[in-house]
C-alpha cells in the first residue's frame, strides 16, 4: 500500500472574493504540491450556515499536518487569522504564509507569531514546502 501524503490545508480569504479569486491560487497550489502533497481547500462549504463553516474548517484543520496562507493585503483576512491561530497556538501545526500582507512592515505581530515561514510570492512558497520544508 502506498505511502499516504501529508495534508496540506489551504487557507485564504473567502468573504468578498469572487470564484476565481478564491479558487485559482488553490488549484495552482494542489497541482504543485501533488507530488508530495494532499490539499485540503473549504472553497466547497459556500452557501452554508456559520456554524457549519467555521467547525467543518476546523476539523479539516485538525486533519492536516501543516497549513499553507495566502495573505492578500486587498482581501479581508479575518477568518484566515482565525485558522492560523488555531493551527499554530492550539494544534502546534506549521503555517507557511504567502502574499503582501505578511510581508508588509506594518503586519500584524499575531501573524508573524503565529507562521512557521512567511514568504511575498506563491511560487517561493510552494518551492519551499516541495524542496526545503520538514514536517
Amino acid at each position: 500500500m502506498p505511502e499516504q501524503k501529508p495534508l496540506v490545508y489551504l487557507a485564504g480569504p473567502i468573504a468578498g472574493c469572487n470564484q476565481e479569486q478564491m479558487s485559482t491560487w488553490r488549484d495552482a497550489a494542489a497541482w504543485h504540491l501533488r507530488p508530495s502533497y494532499d490539499c485540503s481547500s473549504p472553497v466547497h462549504r459556500l452557501g452554508l450556515d456559520p456554524h457549519t463553516i467555521v467547525n467543518d474548517d476546523l476539523r479539516d484543520i485538525e486533519r492536516c499536518q501543516l497549513v499553507l496562507a495566502y495573505l492578500p493585503k486587498e482581501f479581508d483576512c479575518v477568518g484566515t487569522g482565525m485558522e492560523i491561530f488555531y493551527a499554530s497556538r492550539i494544534l502546534r501545526r506549521k503555517v507557511i504564509a504567502f502574499g503582501t500582507r505578511i510581508m508588509d512592515i506594518g503586519t500584524s505581530p499575531w501573524y508573524v507569531e503565529h507562521t512557521w515561514k512567511r514568504f511575498s510570492l506563491f511560487d517561493e512558497a510552494i518551492s519551499y514546502l516541495m524542496q526545503d520544508f520538514e514536517l
